[in-house]
């Protein structure tokens, strides 16, 4: 049965195959990767769109996608062709002609919309999905499916073949694509409390709300009087409780009043700090402002870039579920930025709560004993 596949996991196989086609030479952009929209790899389309290591090249068509990915080898580019079965179907003359009689190494990545979990695709109802392999077969096109996160492999190892072959080889898209992370921040938030354990969490203007209505007695303080400081809380508890996780809860709005944190937690390098983005693009509790930059502040790159030990970002619901328990064992200091849309509430529209000098209070006796 298929399985949905992370995006972060293709770019990521992407990545290290550009690199390795470029002799790990550096290069801007490492490679390119060219697509006519595809439904069933819509969540990797969307997150090439903010990936800043590839060049995406939208096409009009897959005819004129086969021919520019000719001229980029030729030129000593890599690239790789995101396609839909339809598209194969539409361009097998240009395949033919291109790739196979003009000995052009094209790799493809092809999409089977419709394709059924409970079925093998060659006993698909759908005859988009039945026929695809068989046509590849017959025009003796080398091809694997990519059944889920364990066959991501795959991608490179077909990649290397169409270039060894110098023709076409391809990997099909089978699983379902994964669910993108939720529009708002909440179910995102009930997942960490039922992992959390024994950690100490530091939630921050718009989290502050919802996880005090999740987790009204834990070892837990909002960081809301003074906007920006989660980052530099969390950092004094890490440091002060070495033996106990501490996650914080920071918001991009937030961090960019403190961006200095990063500096000083990279320095002073807490192996039990875990810094969770909420990226919203906007100061919500203030009025929803666009925050400077917008969705194109690379957190990850300046947390990279100041030391962390990791830092990556995470689009889809099924791979934070996946890297859950990972944020709360992984060696920090861990930088996870976290694409959400709007909360529900914040600290403007729903006020009340404990007191901070109160929360102060209660963790310290909590912690000291």
């Amino acid at each position: 049965m298929p399985e949905s596949v992370p995006a972060s996991l293709i770019l990521d196989a992407y990545k290290e195959i550009f690199r390795e086609a470029r002799g790990g030479r550096p290069s801007e952009p490492l490679g390119w990767v060219l697509s006519v929209p595809d439904t069933h790899q819509k969540s990797v389309l969307s997150a090439l769109d903010k990936e800043r290591a590839l060049r995406t090249l939208t096409c009009a068509t897959e005819d004129e996608a086969n021919a520019i990915a000719a001229g980029l080898w030729i030129g000593g580019e890599p690239c790789i062709l995101m396609i839909q079965h339809a598209g194969l179907y539409a361009s097998i003359n240009t395949l033919r002609g291109v790739a196979i009689d003009g000995k052009v190494p094209i790799f493809y990545m092809i999409g089977l919309l419709q394709r059924e979990r409970d079925k093998d695709p060659r006993d698909s109802r759908h005859s988009m999905v039945r026929w695809c392999e068989p046509l590849l077969d017959t025009f003796g096109v080398p091809h694997a499916r990519l059944e889920g996160p364990d066959d991501v492999h795959l991608i490179a190892k077909y990649f290397k073949l169409s270039r060894e072959r110098r023709g076409p080889a391809a990997v099909l898209v089978g699983g379902l694509r994964s669910v993108e992370i939720p529009e708002q921040p909440e179910e995102l938030l009930k997942l960490i409390a039922g992992a959390r354990g024994d950690a100490i969490c530091v939630p921050t203007m718009t989290t502050a709300p919802e996880w005090r209505d999740i987790a009204p007695d834990d070892l837990s303080i909002s960081c809301v009087g003074f906007m920006g400081g989660a980052s530099s809380l969390g950092l004094g508890l890490a440091l002060a409780n070495p033996k106990r996780r501490v996650v914080v809860f920071d918001g991009d709005g937030s961090l960019l009043m403190q961006l200095g944190s990063l500096a000083t937690i990279a320095g002073a390098g807490p192996r039990n700090l875990t810094h969770l983005l909420f990226k919203n693009g906007v100061y919500h509790t203030s009025g929803a402002q666009n925050i400077p930059g917008g969705f194109d502040v690379d957190f990850v790159l300046m947390a990279k870039g100041a030391g962390y030990r990791t830092a990556y970002a995470i689009h889809e619901i099924d791979e934070f579920k996946r890297r859950l328990p990972s944020l709360f064992r992984d060696e920090g200091p861990l930088f996870v930025e976290l694409h959400t849309g709007l909360a529900d509430k914040t600290p403007m529209t729903a006020r009340g709560g404990t007191p901070f000098p109160d929360q102060v209070d209660h963790l310290r006796k909590k912690l000291t004993g």
